[in-house]
């Protein structure tokens, strides 16, 4: 094949690309994704809510004053991590087991109630200091809500690469409210419905494909009918 051919391929198949709505991404943004600022913005919520966390046990733990204020950060640290880190272990755990095909129930619900009693305690802890319960009730709650969601758009898009999910639906090229084959139509209000029998032919007219089109009745149909 000579380089004036292969001039000519390359719009054809660029232009079929964006006929089908998928158009092939550019070189130099093929392995970026939005995705990646989770990591950050996680990074500063868990970090954010474990301060919290290790600060509340300082002031509520009756630790003796002798004590060293870098004894106590490392005394209470630990249990700060567990708690703020727990619910996000354990929905990592549901995670897996859900990419396998199960439901993961249970570890479900155990995350969800760790969560909420790690929000609870900033809250609580903090009050009533309205600023600084919100704060760092808002980053420990963000920090779970954004790993839920990032696991689950991960977690499609696995399942979706190994063929166990079904893809989204594409868009068709027909306009004018004309449905696809595999969606039904969409409800109508009884005035609109009316007019639609009232006028069988307007699918024809619209040159929409879709076999939820109304049928267009020949005329000598309707001419007959009539008194």
């Amino acid at each position: 094949m000579t380089d004036a051919s292969r001039k000519d391929v390359q719009p054809i198949s660029n232009s079929a690309a964006l006929l089908h709505g998928s158009p092939q991404p550019s070189p130099s943004r093929a392995g970026w994704s939005p995705a990646r600022w989770a990591y950050s913005f996680y990074a500063v919520a868990a970090s954010g809510a474990v301060i919290g966390q290790s600060w509340v046990a300082l002031d509520h733990l009756p630790l003796p004053p002798a004590v060293p204020t870098a004894v106590r950060v490392l005394a209470v640290l630990p249990f700060a991590l567990c708690l703020e880190l727990l619910a996000m272990a354990l929905a990592a755990m549901a995670d897996e087991r859900m990419r396998s095909g199960e439901r993961a129930y249970g570890l479900r619900i155990f995350s969800t109630v760790i969560a909420a009693v790690a929000v609870g305690i900033q809250v609580a802890g903090h009050w009533p200091d309205l600023y600084w319960s919100s704060v760092f009730g808002v980053l420990s709650g963000s920090a779970y809500a954004l790993w839920l969601l990032h696991a689950a758009a991960r977690r499609r898009d696995a399942l979706r690469a190994a063929g166990k999910l079904a893809d989204t639906a594409p868009t068709t090229a027909c306009g004018g409210g004309c449905g696809t084959p595999t969606s039904p139509p969409a409800r109508q209000s009884w005035p609109a419905k009316a007019a639609t029998t009232r006028t069988p032919a307007r699918g024809a007219r619209s040159g929409c494909t879709s076999p939820y089109a109304p049928p267009s009745w020949p005329s000598a149909t309707r001419n007959a009918a009539r008194p």
